[in-house]
């Protein structure tokens, strides 16, 4: 994320110690800029709000962003239509933790529960006019529970499920309820009082504060019942003697078009040329921005404020103060500081020595006997005389205002100096590069390796409480034990970790800070390490026992007892770290000695590269703020999930990346994050800078994600967040398939048996199929030979039959002989060719009739039948296959159309056969129809079936104004038996078996 940075520096030094007294001065403030670049929407910001949840949430010219101190997340809202990106004008949260947003196109209402989520599902909009704009200027909620909207065209009440018009045809830009319970709007024509008998009555307040009504922008009521008001002319009250304006003129009499308190009752006013406090009659201004148009006062007293065009902009109070080369310093690269007995502060850089009395620096060089300004090591004896190590010139003492130079020459180990320190006894010991040197009572000894020294390259010397005397090499800790050093062993486990600087604090406890990083305890004369997140260098400790040290990546405070050796390796350590952001020029310490100090006011000071450093150590707030930690977007396999309290990802590998939202808007840099995936992480990771999490190979089941973050004060959570994540098996995967697999393999072997039988039961089929081949040829030759044959004596019997006369004995005989003849005909063809005698219509009507009331008797459904036209004798084929379609429809109807009463007609026509089931019940589904019947049932598609067999045209469709009809329609030579010849065998047949 690209910030723009800026620090207001002071211009004078008497300036930067009052600026502690104050807060509410320019220079007392970290500005951070944020505009379209950084995710902002538009650089034309118009309102600002914070939710319950800690997010910010800031209206812009083109639409709406939610800001957590560390990504914008651009808002769309849903307003029918309305673009999305319509100018966001006023926002609202109520006391359910809910976010109101008015806009140029209405109202959105955001559900607390939603504004975590990146969908918003649940975002209400709602529309205020009509036939004419819908411009939301201002929102607010009154002490009643009513939220009021004023808009350019009136003013609105929600009713609970929309908004309603109190007051219309004026133009309402603000709201404001005074304590008395009275509503006071901010109109085009003036200020109004608004109630539900009068309506909006226009008060005219402005004769009394010099200025039109129309000029009025805002009102303001304080803690103590004072009004004041917002207007063209800077911002006023009434007092006795008419009104009352504030100093200095410029920003008093500019125009004022907001006032608002922050949670310390600090009034703060926006004015056409800036963003001012009220402090004792004085308005005093943190910024010096000319097109100003919204503000919002922080929970922990910074402040945001969008301007026209600028962006967003961040005004974080400042914790740091910094000196450079404009408050009179030699140069801005300090490298060593060291508080006096006598209360002033001495100073040393790179090209000069300043001594600063609180309110001017003085600086020392060459012309004043420092003959080597390169300052390295600054120390006080017990003479009160001042020590200096330079880089190249030796070391010089400073008493009496002249300085005396000590350097090889004199017998000092080296040219260049890099630490000293006063004994007990009074006696100097300088840390150089190639030796250890002892300067007492004027006469210098210098130790080596030769008198034990691990290295002669000595990097820091410390005198302990106890008296040891402690030396940090390139090689290793060495103490002085009598006349010789001795090595100190390291029980260390990080390789290339190298000590060079001691620490003590008041308890007695030794530490070493190492490089790269970590720490290390003196225990038992031995050296216990343990790692840190940063690189720490000197230290000190303030009255409350916290300890401070300065470092490359800022300054670093340890509350007291927290710098402790943890015997569970894997708890965090507990620190606060000063940065850029609260108002460093530059992170790095220099590498002087000592490069840190505190005085007895209980500042602390630090070298750093870019300046001389102040922290009030009396002022750093310890009131513990935990910031907001959720899940803000979820995306998996490129594709973005609603968050919820959980994830639950599908069956297969997916690429998880969750984005994890810790919402410190004061101070977002200082933020720490840790997460750990059970049963995929074997120890806490830390959180990257872009604070993502990913996971690629989620084993199957439910896993939690622990998310912990450091407080304001830089304490961790000991409770984290918990997210649910979990992963579905494959079906391979699951309990039931094993379970499954082991019941197959016992299949397997019927199955294997089941075959060979199947194949046994193929042979047979093929062997009975040629069989019945064989039978059919047969029935063919019979009925092309015997049974013609057959028939023509029968009809030569019928012949002689018909002329004997009537009352010859022997006529009665054969008419019944040739009656038993054509029966035998008739079964023998049936049994032939599988046929029976065609079945008269009347039998075939009474099949479906008797089915119908059969199958009735067990629903509440009425049966009836219908048969119109002249009745024809239906092929027999044709009727089995109807009346096995019939009885499926019929058992259909009974069974699901739940109807009242169930029909079958049947319609002779000349030229068909029409066949209809018709039910008045809840009809068939439209998808049944659609698929062609329900998956693995059989009734439609075996219905279907047989139509195409018969030659049928079979139509199911959902019967008008209910139910459903079934339409079975065949064409009259498909479905009808063509009449005979009275003397054929089989009209002669159909005759007397009529007659029988």
């Amino acid at each position: 994320m690209a910030l723009a940075v800026a620090f207001l520096t002071f211009v004078v030094p008497t300036l930067i110690v009052r600026a502690s007294e104050s807060s509410h001065t320019s220079s007392d403030y970290v500005r951070t800029t944020f505009k379209i670049e950084d995710g902002l929407p538009d650089n034309t910001v118009n309102t600002i709000n914070q939710t319950r949840n800690g997010l910010l949430w800031v209206g812009t010219a083109s639409g709406l962003a939610s800001f957590d101190g560390h990504t914008f997340r651009n808002v769309e809202l849903r307003i029918p239509g309305s673009s999305p990106s319509s100018a966001v004008n006023a926002l609202m949260g109520d006391s359910n933790g809910d976010l109101w947003v008015g806009s140029d196109a209405g109202v959105v209402r955001i559900p607390a529960s939603d504004l975590n989520d990146p969908f918003l599902s649940a975002m209400t909009a709602y529309r205020l006019g009509r036939a004419q704009s819908d411009e939301v200027q201002v929102l607010l909620k009154v002490a009643d529970g009513d939220i009021l909207a004023g808009t350019s065209h009136g003013l609105y009440r929600f009713d609970g499920s929309r908004f309603v018009s109190l007051v219309s045809s004026i133009y309402v830009s603000r709201i404001k309820q005074l304590r008395d319970g009275r509503i006071m709007l901010v109109t085009g024509a003036g200020l109004a009082e608004y109630d539900a008998v009068r309506g909006a009555k226009l008060l005219s307040v402005g004769a009394q504060l010099g200025v039109r009504d129309s000029d009025i922008y805002d009102i303001y009521e304080d803690s103590s019942g004072k009004i004041w008001y917002c207007t063209q002319h800077g911002i006023r009250t009434i007092g006795p003697n008419g009104f009352i304006h504030l100093e200095p003129t410029q920003p008093a009499t500019a125009r004022t078009f907001r006032a608002t308190p922050d949670s310390k009752g600090v009034q703060w006013v926006a004015t056409g040329i800036g963003l001012y406090s009220i402090v004792d009659g004085q308005l005093i201004g943190p910024s010096v921005d000319t097109s100003l148009r919204a503000f919002y006062v922080g929970k922990e007293g910074d402040l945001w404020i969008g301007i026209n065009g600028g962006g967003l902009t961040h005004l974080q109070p400042r914790t740091v103060h910094m000196f450079t080369k404009s408050d009179g310093l030699a140069n801005d690269l300090v490298m060593t500081v060291l508080p006096a007995k006598d209360g002033r502060l001495w100073v040393g850089n790179n090209c000069g020595l300043e001594v600063f009395d609180g309110s001017v620096f003085k600086t020392f060089n060459e012309k004043d006997g420092l003959l080597n300004a390169c300052v390295w090591a600054l120390a006080e004896d017990h003479s009160a005389d001042i020590w200096v190590g330079t880089y190249g010139g030796g070391m010089f003492r400073f008493h009496a205002g002249v300085f005396q130079q000590f350097s090889m020459e004199q017998g000092l180990a080296s040219r260049i100096v890099n630490r000293i320190v006063t004994a007990s006894d009074g006696s100097l010991w300088i840390a150089t590069p190639d030796g250890l040197s002892h300067f007492i009572e004027g006469s210098i000894n210098n130790y080596t390796i030769a008198d034990g020294l691990s290295s002669n390259q000595v990097l820091d010397v410390h005198q302990a409480h106890d008296g040891t005397l402690w030396v940090a090499t390139q090689a290793g800790v060495d103490r002085l034990v009598g006349n010789r050093f001795i090595s100190v062993p390291s029980l260390q486990t990080a390789s290339a970790v190298l000590a060079n600087r001691f620490a003590e604090d008041s308890n007695g406890n030794l530490y070493t800070t190492d490089a790269p990083t970590g720490i290390s305890r003196v225990i038992g004369n031995r050296l216990v390490y343990q790692p840190t997140p940063v690189a720490l260098m000197n230290m000190v400790e303030a009255s409350d026992h916290s300890l401070w040290f300065s470092g490359h990546s800022g300054i670093i405070r340890f509350a007291g007892g927290a710098l402790t050796l943890q015997d569970n390796p894997g708890l965090p350590l507990d620190y606060q770290q000063f940065g850029i952001a609260d108002g460093l020029n530059s992170s790095q310490a220099s590498v002087g000695g000592p490069n840190l100090a505190i005085t007895g006011d209980g500042k602390v000071w630090v070298a750093t590269v870019g300046g001389l450093a102040m922290i009030d150590s009396n002022r750093i707030s310890t009131v513990a703020i935990k910031p907001s930690i959720f899940i803000s977007d979820a995306m998996v396999d490129g594709s973005r999930n609603r968050v919820g309290d959980h994830l639950m990802l599908s069956p297969g590998n997916h690429h998880v990346e969750l984005t994890l939202a810790v919402v410190d808007l004061a101070t977002p840099e200082k933020v720490r994050l840790q997460y750990r995936l059970d049963g995929v992480d074997d120890a806490w990771l830390e959180g990257n800078a872009t604070r993502t999490v990913t996971y690629t190979n989620v084993p199957v089941g439910s896993h939690r994600l622990y998310v912990r973050a450091t407080d304001s004060t830089g304490h961790w959570s000991r409770e984290a967040v918990v997210y649910q994540i979990a992963q579905q098996p494959h079906f391979y995967q699951s309990k039931l398939f094993q379970f499954a697999a082991s019941v197959v393999f016992i299949l397997l072997i019927t199955l294997a048996y089941l075959v060979r039988v199947n194949h046994l039961l193929s042979q047979t089929h093929r062997i009975l199929e040629a069989r019945q081949i064989e039978r059919e040829t047969i029935a063919r030759d019979l009925h092309d030979t015997l049974f013609q044959g057959v028939e023509g004596g029968l009809l030569l019997i019928n012949s002689v039959t018909s002329r004997l006369p009537m009352e010859v004995e022997a006529k009665d005989t054969l008419r019944e002989a040739f009656q038993r003849m054509n029966h035998v005909m008739a079964s023998a063809r049936g049994a032939i060719f599988g046929t029976t005698r065609p079945v008269e219509a009347s039998s075939f009507e009474d099949a479906i009739t008797l089915h119908g009331k059969q199958t009735g008797l067990l629903s509440t459904s009425t049966f009836s039948m219908k048969v119109s036209g002249r009745k024809r004798d239906v092929r027999t084929v044709v009727q089995e296959e109807l009346l096995k379609i019939v009885k499926e429809a019929l058992n259909n109807a009974f069974r699901h159309a739940d109807a009242n009463a169930i029909e079958v007609r049947i319609a002779y026509t000349r030229h068909a056969l029409e066949v209809w089931i018709c039910d008045d019940g809840v009809g068939i589904d439209p998808s049944i129809l659609s698929e062609g019947g329900k998956p693995n049932h059989w009734g439609i598609p075996s219905m279907q079936q047989r139509a195409a067999k018969i030659g049928a045209h079979l139509h199911i469709a959902r019967h008008e104004p209910q139910g459903t009809a079934v339409l079975i329609k065949l064409s009259g030579p498909r479905a009808f038996i063509p009449s005979a010849p009275p003397f054929s065998p089989r009209g002669l047949a159909r005759r007397y078996s009529k007659k029988t």
